[in-house]
């Protein structure tokens, strides 16, 4: 193939990881809105109500408000430096192609904590919601060592990329790593949803046996209920994940740019229900109406 040739599919290639990278930065801007406003309103609802959250749960809320903001503050500083600065085209494509600048590994690491952080406040309230039982979160929480230790390989091995190791020999390498993480994180979202929707179902049946009747709005609050208290939307972003990087980087890209702020919309929806005191809560028997936190 002759150099002139070698360039061409080096550009063609290259044009859908630019065009990405935009997309991903738009869509995660506007998301970003959307997350800032449920942060304020969550913050007024739980200063206007007399109980307040948890210590652990207060400071997984800040330290994922940080990690989110700082991913969208990286994201953000690449796209002007790429489209402003370098004035796009070719430029901007080798600047996105180029893992060893500092602003990919500190974007990777933001994105990093910012899933162990969610995955560990879907736990908790696992936690809660079955009265502070061990049992019921054993094993999402071997499933979060295991994608802690992932996640460490993958940031050291990135870490250690050269100048002239590109984006899609990251692709490449980090393929068991990502996916490994991606999967476990799936796990804990899977077995947090269902095990919560099994709760809400057992609780509006007895609540409806109570009140010796059937509610034709349960089926709809419960799958409401299902959505905003479990993680759903996490457990969607992480299939979006896993099944995009196995079939195509470009998909890729924008699934994981714009996954920490939809991870984040999904545990302030959990967390808004609780202010508004519409969250089920639990005592021994799973059979009480006060709002957990």
């Amino acid at each position: 193939m002759s150099a002139l040739a070698t360039a061409s599919v080096v550009e063609a290639l290259l044009r859908p990881l630019t065009t990405a990278n935009l997309v991903e930065a738009l869509l995660e801007s506007v998301l970003y809105g959307v997350y800032g406003v449920l942060c304020i309103t969550v913050l007024y609802l739980f200063r206007s109500r007399e109980r307040r959250p948890a210590v652990w749960v207060s400071l997984g809320l800040v330290i994922q408000f940080f990690t989110i903001t700082g991913h969208w503050i990286c994201t953000l500083y690449a796209t002007l430096f790429a489209f402003v600065h370098l004035g796009g085209g070719t430029a901007a494509a080798a600047f996105y192609e180029n893992i060893s600048l500092p602003w990919y590994l500190t974007n990777l690491g933001f994105y990093g904590v910012g899933f162990l952080v969610t995955d560990l406040l879907v736990i908790h309230r696992v936690h809660v919601i079955f009265s502070n039982s061990r049992t019921v979160i054993i094993l999402p929480f071997i499933f979060l060592v295991v994608q802690v230790v992932s996640e460490v390989v993958f940031l050291c091995q990135f870490a250690k990329s050269h100048p002239d190791e590109t984006f899609f020999v990251l692709y490449g390498l980090s393929n068991p790593w990502i996916t490994t993480s991606v999967a476990t994180s799936l796990m804990i979202s899977v077995y947090s949803t269902g095990m919560i929707s099994w709760k809400i179902r057992r609780i509006t049946r007895v609540l409806n046996r109570l009140s010796e009747r059937i509610d034709g709005d349960v089926p709809l609050m419960f799958i409401l209920a299902i959505i905003a208290e479990s993680a759903a939307l996490q457990t969607a972003i992480s299939i979006g994940i896993l099944v995009t990087y196995h079939i195509g980087f470009v998909g890729q890209v924008v699934f994981t740019g714009i996954s920490p702020v939809v991870i984040g919309i999904s545990t302030m929806l959990i967390y808004a229900r609780i202010g508004l005191g519409w969250a089920y809560g639990s005592d021994a028997d799973g059979v009480a109406s006060n709002p957990t936190t």
